[in-house]
């Protein structure tokens, strides 16, 4: 549907609370949320399920403990900040403020993860592309679906890891993932995703035991890893 709530206090802060949130005709969300707050902000004290658009049309914050889940696209206006605990999205990103959720988790189809913003811990379930150079001050983990870089460079400052389905996808030669941190396979089959690009790792290496059919790293073709730490040590375990 079209329905939208608008969150447009003029004098005072707002908060969102929901007992029973959801996505579903059983639990609580909204359809459109547009915040307009120009009081103070918005904070969201639990979850929430937004299950159409989210747009944030004044120079205002959202933020709090909860997580927000969004199910189409997000716009922010300049000067607005989004600092939520919290933000899954499964549209595309149209960010004019700042935006450095605690973590932000992308669950869509193709989405272009858009560059430049202030990543803080990042989490993949989607098929996600990178647009341009990104940068993470926290972990990335892609606990399904697919991380294409795109022909892009990615920076962790954290540690990487796949899990469960998720896999890694290196298929061009401009492709390059530095960590600092360690950088764990431990999810689906790599066999022809990581076939080019550079992944650099400032930790240890280690890909989980697994199948003969379903190897959770297996690079070929000019892929390369680039084991730089600069002060310590570093082991390999396969």
């Amino acid at each position: 549907g079209t329905h939208r709530v608008v969150l447009n206090s003029p004098g005072a802060p707002q908060t969102v609370n929901f007992q029973d949130p959801g996505s579903t005709t059983s639990d609580s969300h909204f359809q459109d949320l547009e915040i307009a707050n120009t009081g103070g902000g918005v904070t969201f004290a639990t979850n929430a399920f937004v299950n159409g658009a989210r747009s944030i049309t004044s120079a205002t914050t959202a933020s709090g403990p909860g997580t927000v889940i969004v199910a189409g696209d997000l716009t922010t206006a300049a000067g607005s900040a989004v600092t939520v605990t919290g933000l899954n999205l499964a549209g595309a990103m149209a960010v004019s403020g700042s935006l450095s959720p605690g973590t932000t988790t992308f669950t869509g189809a193709g989405q272009s993860i858009q560059p430049g913003l202030a990543y803080v811990n990042m989490t993949v379930t989607g098929t996600p592309l990178a647009s341009g150079a990104t940068a993470l001050s926290g972990n990335l983990t892609i606990s399904g679906g697919t991380l294409n870089l795109n022909g892009q460079v990615v920076t962790v400052a954290g540690t990487f890891a796949t899990s469960g389905t998720g896999t890694l996808t290196m298929q061009n030669p401009a492709d390059r993932l530095t960590v600092s941190g360690n950088v764990t396979f431990n999810g689906g089959n790599t066999n022809t995703l990581l076939t080019a690009g550079v992944l650099e790792v400032g930790g240890d290496f280690s890909q989980a035991s697994c199948c003969t059919s379903s190897p959770h790293f297996a690079a070929s073709g000019t892929h390369r890893v680039v084991l730089n730490s600069p002060g310590a040590p570093q082991t390999v375990n396969f």
